[in-house]
């Protein structure tokens, strides 16, 4: 959905067993990011990488936007410019 409505150019990584062992990928460097996972997760699996600024939400793919994310400055997808 990302890559043909905003052009994102993603290399699709296989083979983790499930989030948890993504996030330790992540931070182990072996890779950069993670499609489709919930913000109120993050905040509780990994409240340094918000506090530090550690992670960049792209853009928020939900029905209606997280404010939090969004005063963060990340877009919602598919939705016009304010």
């Amino acid at each position: 959905m990302h890559r043909k409505t905003g052009g994102a150019l993603f290399e699709l990584v296989s083979g983790y067993k499930g989030s948890a062992d993504i996030l330790l990928a992540m931070e182990r460097g072996e890779v950069d990011g993670l499609c489709g996972y919930d913000w109120t997760s993050l905040k509780s699996l990994r409240p340094d990488w918000v506090r530090n600024k550690t992670v960049n939400m792209l853009v928020q793919a939900a029905l209606e936007p997280e404010e939090e994310l969004t005063r963060l400055g990340s877009p919602r997808s598919g939705a016009p410019s304010e």
